[in-house]
């Protein structure tokens, strides 16, 4: 990963509809200054035959400047300490992003990259599968 002062590609009006919330007209954002891009580091052949080591990243990074800190909701302990560790992530690559002069960037060998697909949402298990509504239904209450 590397911290580069690389502009994202623009987002489709339907794309920044989705981020804003939907049915909400899209908000103007200031243009990203600082990026978290993703890739390797390759020796790439130069035209007078010497090899250089280049950063080549996936087509668009993450743009740091409106990443805001996780808040600190709950009382379990072991979800507080993690949201612990992700703020400092952040602080770290935005306090190293902003010490990049520009057009610059920074590979950082500590972190790591995570490929995460979200599981679909379940639905609600039909209430004669559920045993839990059966001693409901045993105390009284109706079941739909």
């Amino acid at each position: 990963m590397a911290v580069l002062g690389l502009q994202a590609a623009p987002r489709s009006s339907s794309t920044r509809a989705n981020v804003a919330g939907e049915g909400a007209a899209p908000a103007e954002r200031p243009v990203a200054q600082y990026y978290l891009n993703i890739g390797v580091t390759l020796d790439v052949e130069q035209a007078d035959g010497t090899t250089t080591q280049e950063f080549i990243s996936i087509p668009v990074g993450l743009a740091l400047d409106n990443l805001k800190p996780m808040e600190y909701r709950g009382s379990n302990d072991e979800w507080l300490n993690k949201v612990q560790v992700k703020n400092a992530i952040l602080a770290k690559i935005q306090r190293l992003a902003t010490e990049q002069a520009p057009g610059s960037g920074e590979v950082i060998e500590d972190l790591q990259v995570q490929v995460f697909r979200r599981k679909a949402d379940t639905a609600a298990p039909a209430a004669s599968a559920n045993p839990l509504m059966s001693q409901l239904a045993a105390l009284g209450f109706a079941t739909e």
